[in-house]
């Protein structure tokens, strides 16, 4: 991932990326982190505060 602007961004999101990679490759690993964090969310029933 070349774009500074999205690169700086994701930082001040907290992302940290490790010589970045495609964007399909980046929305990807979103994705899929989505899903699985989404999943042990609703199986253990946390909700926002």
């Amino acid at each position: 991932m070349n774009d500074a602007e999205v690169i700086e961004k994701l930082r001040n999101a907290g992302f940290r990326t490790r010589g970045g990679g495609t964007l399909k490759e980046v929305n990807d690993f979103v994705q899929g982190q989505h899903a699985a964090w989404g999943t042990l969310v609703k199986e253990i029933g946390l909700s926002p505060e």
